[in-house]
């Protein structure tokens, strides 16, 4: 490795550069390419031991060049070049360390102050200024072509701008700042953005006020010790606190150094800058790594890809204060510190540096549970370069001229034994000696992520977690860059196996792999290769270049450098195809690559043009920085892309979800519970503070099946049966009733069974049915029918999208499931008679299921043949009615009178599968079995109507969600639901809206939709709605002064008069809004439609004692029916 630390003093002229500018010319020196480095090496021969110093692989002198002669600088500059050439170049690696440092600062806090609210403020104030124009174009040219008008409104904004743009500016800012307020609290501090910082925010927290991380502390009743307790997950049961807490720890420390400064400081800002801290941090390591393989270059290009890779910086932007930063920074500096053990000479400072990077290790342990994969790699790469060691010196080795040999293992024995030694005593300190022993050798344990069926068949959750779906080779490869640059990372990997000797071939080597990667990518798409060919595709320079360095004898190669590379390399990359989240594991090899290749690319190219070309060898240097450089640009511009994303950083979390949760904390008991879909858990239990369900820690738990049940269902009594058995146990009913039966399928099912009725007595009937005894059943009962606490649950906007997750999982058939796991490689006859037997099917039915479990071929059919996936297939749609039939515009046609529902296809009138429609008792469901309205993916649909905001709105979905509780709870306002109480409706400017509804348990009055009542006649006005109605105007003696019936004075219309016998014209007006007189807006507040009643109005309530008006002094009466409310009549 070359060591810029160890090459001799570069001194520039820079007269020279002057004399450049100047047109002074210079005498050629002739030079061969076989001379490109200009080095002085010290090395024995053979003949003298033939042995190489320690750190004979110091080898790339980067950026070495030669003294000059000194010459006068120029009278007419005044600047002293030279001193400042000096200053740079002794500070040189300072400097070139301090770039990328200070670029991943700057891209990390981009989203401080949330750039993009002015974006979105421009937009909102620009679209508000066109639509006011559109209106008066419309008015004054109502018949101008769409084209025309859109050209005028464009025109006419731009002379409002540049007549308004003051007042616009000012506006700008001002929408800007009210989009901020909505993503800060009450203090104008932002929200965390994600969602995992949220659960080390609330671990931090308790270790400041407990001084651990849990929320009790439970005494472990086998050894008496005290553990901490999480009361806050799994309720009503909670669950140990997980050991891996090192980030917890460090973000409360982290929070009490910087209190220290800056007092104003909370817990919640100070876990913002974590992220920002810790890439700061291994922006180091990177660039003294890369510094040994490939010089100063090198170094600064690959800490500058670490800075600026725009997948790890989405995850360690400022505020994103989950552990990833972490994750990142251990491995490189547990490799850094290898390395350099490997690299000093000294034997005490070789095993400080091994025991230092073993401590590291165990901290990486307690900061992530995949700690060991850099462990195996560094122990793997260390037998590898043993190997070639043995076979770079295989003639001493048959010589039996062992000294050079013994003394290379014994410097690397010393420094394996150490770390390994050191790291087995600190990964079982921080966590215990069986993850040390296990870790290490469950490697490939991430590739069971998704396997569909869990072997208890319950669902794997993982399969659905978007961080952990698997990852196309293309999107891995984007993820670092792109083929490009990935192509250079690869030749990267063959410039560290670049040796002294033979350099031009070295040279040509590294220019050949590069054309050979670039003709693999024109010819070959990576995801069409296939894993094994694309490896070995694009590994193939790598490989070849190995084996001449072998052949060859080349012992100034850094083996184990290459090796560990390699294997990081392509381990991750492998990994990622399993979990796209391995893909931030890639940068720092894919990093160190890809300044090697330019590093070395660097000491190349800058010795051919100096001394070929015969130019000044510092402009060739700054020459090459800046053209090596481009490839952070082009092709592809990864810096834009980054700054992009930091700018584009909008957090999860904003006051919608902020009030709706505190309205929870301060109106409930701290033993409430909180369900919903996990996605949101580690929010509802900071901001909240109340227990949930389960969370992004526990998603993998049955609890997905039971809520997605519950959100799925349209079965009321069997949604609150479910929440009722995991707010008095989790799912511990099931586990007892699983003891007793052994029959997964089968408890399922009976517990079905058990939660639906609200008696505890009716339920106990049924498990007795079942065969289990009064005993048996009663363990059971106590977590099904307990008195539960309260309860809460959330339907949020998210989750509408994310439908089709939670309706798989809780449309999961255990049957299927069972069927997959232990059949599917059964003998068909054996296959048959276990369903017919244990499922009591029909022998048809159980054959069929065979032959479909058997056509399946990938684990993600097997998903989906166990469960569909049910989701929304459009937002609401509002419809027109036209007498007795609705037109909707997403193709639903419903005919009132006999509630039919259809579509009007080119293929003739098909049927949803199911149509849910709104009643005035709640919900009614009809299914169509013929002519059924399928997807292209073959989805069949389901329909549900419902009256809303004055119209009747459609909904179309997957037939499973119509009328279902989601479907309930978020788009029609609970109707129908008798144990769902609305707490709360949140909505934000961004767009976030959250229904808080609270459970009651024992069920009351029904809720029901306001448009329905009004619909029906049953809702009374109020301030708000929108009334049509008649009336019958007339003085205490009789006389008549006003009607909406037409013609009213010359027909001698009474006050006894009905209206039904006459033409009238309703008269409408808003409730609250002032536009008539009080008395009359009284009386008409709390009426009915087809309701009618006669009224005395006081002058005080009409039109007063002291006015000029006619009527002013007088006792008015009115007769009065409500035709329609808000247009239902």
């Amino acid at each position: 490795m070359a060591d810029d630390g160890d090459e001799e003093e570069l001194s520039i002229d820079f007269s020279k550069l002057l004399s450049i500018f100047s047109g002074k010319k210079k005498k050629k020196k002739s030079s061969k390419l076989s001379k490109l480095r200009n080095t002085t090496i010290t090395a024995h021969s053979e003949e003298h031991e033939g042995e190489e110093p320690e750190g004979a692989s110091e080898r790339i002198a980067g950026g070495r060049l030669h003294k000059h002669k000194k010459r006068k600088a120029h009278d007419e500059v005044s600047i002293d070049f030279k001193a400042i050439g000096q200053f740079l170049l002794k500070y040189k690696t300072v400097i070139l360390l301090l770039i990328p440092l200070i670029l991943c600062v700057y891209l990390r806090m981009i989203p401080a102050d949330a750039p993009y609210t002015e974006e979105w403020a421009r937009t909102s104030v620009a679209d508000y200024y066109k639509s006011q124009i559109r209106a008066q174009i419309n008015e004054q040219y109502p018949n101008l072509p769409d084209a025309n008008k859109n050209a005028l409104v464009e025109e006419e904004f731009q002379r409002l701008q540049k007549g308004q743009g003051q007042t616009m500016d000012q506006q700008i800012k001002q929408t800007a700042d009210y989009y901020r307020s909505v993503l800060q609290d009450e203090n104008g501090n932002y929200y965390m953005p994600d969602i995992d910082p949220y659960y080390w925010f609330r671990y931090a927290k308790n270790i400041l006020e407990h001084g651990h991380p849990g929320d009790i502390l439970k005494v472990n009743p086998a050894d008496g010790k005290t553990y901490p307790y999480d009361n806050h997950q799994l309720a009503p049961l909670g669950r140990p606190v997980s050991s891996d807490m090192f980030h917890s720890y460090f973000l409360a420390n982290f929070y009490r150094v910087i209190h220290i400064f800056n007092s104003n400081l909370d817990l919640m800002r100070s876990m913002f800058y974590y992220p920002v801290l810790i890439s700061a941090l291994s922006i180091i390591p990177i660039f003294f790594i890369t510094r040994r393989i490939a010089g100063d270059i090198g170094g600064f290009l690959a800490a500058t890809m670490v800075a600026i890779n725009p997948s790890l910086l989405g995850r360690t932007l400022l505020g994103h204060a989950d552990s990833d930063a972490f994750v990142v920074f251990f491995p490189i500096m547990i490799t850094w510190l290898f390395f350099e053990a490997l690299e000093t000479r000294k034997t005490w400072v070789r095993i400080a540096l091994s025991a230092l990077a073993g401590l590291f290790t165990g901290l990486y342990s307690l900061a992530w549970s995949g700690w060991s994969y850099i462990y195996d790699f560094l122990l793997i790469s260390a037998l590898i370069y043993a190997a070639g060691v043995l076979v770079l010196y295989r003639d001493r080795l048959i010589a039996g001229r062992f000294k050079a040999i013994k003394r290379r293992i014994l410097h690397l024995a010393t420094v394996v034994l150490a770390f390994v030694a050191s790291s087995g005593v600190f990964v079982s300190i921080f966590r215990d000696t069986y993850t040390f022993i296990r870790n290490p050798i469950q490697l490939l344990g991430f590739t069971q992520l998704k396997v569909p069926v869990r072997p208890n068949l319950w669902p794997n959750v993982l399969t659905t977690v978007a961080e952990l779906n698997p990852g196309s080779l293309d999107q891995i490869i984007n993820s670092v860059g792109g083929q490009f640059l990935f192509s250079i990372a690869i030749v990267g990997i063959v410039a560290i196996l670049t040796s002294e000797e033979r350099k031009e071939r070295d040279f040509w080597f590294i220019i050949a792999s590069l054309f050979y990667l670039g003709l693999a990518q024109a010819v070959f798409k990576p995801n069409e290769l296939g894993l094994v060919n694309f490896f070995a595709i694009y590994t193939l320079p790598v490989i070849v270049k190995a084996i001449l360095v072998l052949k060859d004898k080349e012992r100034g190669t850094d083996i184990k450098a290459a090796a560990l590379i390699t294997m990081w390399f392509m381990g991750t990359v492998y990994a990622s195809t399993k979990g796209i989240r391995f893909t931030v594991l890639l940068v720092p090899a894919f990093s160190i690559a890809f300044g090697s290749a330019l590093g070395v690319t660097h000491s190349y190219v800058s010795n051919i043009v100096s001394r070929e070309l015969n130019i000044n060898r510092w402009l060739t240097t700054a020459l090459l920085i800046f053209l090596l450089s481009l490839a952070f640009f082009f092709p592809r511009n990864i810096y834009r892309d980054s700054v992009n994303i930091a700018a584009n950083d909008v957090p999860i979390v904003n006051d919608a979800w902020y009030n709706a949760l505190t309205k929870i904390r301060e109106n409930s008991s701290e033993d409430a519970i909180i369900s919903s879909w996990w996605d949101f858990g580690h929010h509802f239990k900071a901001l909240a503070d109340r227990p949930v369900t389960f969370d992004g820690t526990t998603q993998d738990y049955p609890q997905a099946h039971w809520i997605g049940r519950m959100l799925v269902t349209s079965d009321e009594d069997q949604a609150v049966g479910i929440l009722r058995m995991l707010d008095c146990g989790g799912n511990t009913a099931f586990d007892e009733l699983e003891r007793i039966v052994n029959d997964t399928p089968k408890s399922v099912k009976i517990l079905y069974q058990v939660i639906e009725p609200h008696e505890r007595e009716a339920a106990k009937a049924v498990l007795n049915r079942n065969g289990l005894t009064d005993e048996q059943a009663d363990k059971v009962l106590q977590y099904t029918h307990c008195k539960p606490p309260e309860a809460f649950v959330i339907a949020s906007d998210d989750m509408i999208s994310k439908s089709g997750v939670w309706a798989h999982f809780g449309s999961w058939d255990f049957e299927r499931a069972a069927i997959w796991q232990f059949l599917r490689n059964k003998p068909e006859d054996e296959a048959i008679a276990y369903m017919v037997e244990r499922f009591n099917y029909s022998r048809e039915h159980a054959e069929d299921m065979y032959y479909q479990v058997k056509a399946i071929k990938s684990d993600g059919e097997a998903n989906t043949w166990v469960a569909p996936w049910p989701s929304y297939a459009s937002g609401l749609s509002s419809c027109t009615k036209t007498g007795d039939i609705l037109s909707c515009g997403n193709g639903v046609v419903v005919n009132l009178t006999t509630q039919d529902a259809y579509f009007d296809t080119p293929q003739g009138r098909l049927r949803p599968r199911v149509y849910a429609y709104a009643t005035k008792d709640g919900m009614s469901l009809r299914e169509y079995n013929e002519s059924v309205l399928t997807t292209q993916d073959g989805r069949e649909l389901g329909v549900t109507l419902f009256p809303k905001d004055g119209t009747y709105q459609s909904l179309l979905s997957s037939y499973q969600l119509a009328g279902g509780m989601f479907t309930r709870m978020f788009y029609m306002e609970g109707h129908g639901l008798r144990h769902f109480k609305l707490l709360g409706h949140e909505r934000s400017a961004v767009g976030t809206e959250v229904y808080v509804w609270r459970v009651d348990w024992e069920g009351s009055e029904m809720n029901t939709l306001p448009d329905l009542l009004k619909m029906s006649g049953a809702w009374k006005a109020a301030d708000g709605d929108s009334v049509s109605l008649n009336y019958i105007g007339y003085l205490d003696n009789g006389t008549v002064f006003d009607s909406t019936i037409k013609g009213w004075s010359p027909l001698g219309v009474t006050k006894d008069n009905n209206f039904e016998d006459f033409e009238y014209e309703p008269f409408s007006f808003r409730l609250g809004e002032g536009r008539v007189i009080p008395g009359f807006e009284d009386a008409v507040r709390g009426m009915m439609v087809n309701e009618t009643k006669t009224v005395r109005i006081p002058p005080e309530e009409a039109y007063g004692v002291d006015t000029q008006h006619p009527l002013s002094n007088k006792s008015l009466n009115f007769k009065i029916s409500v035709v329609a409310i808000d247009g239902f009549d």
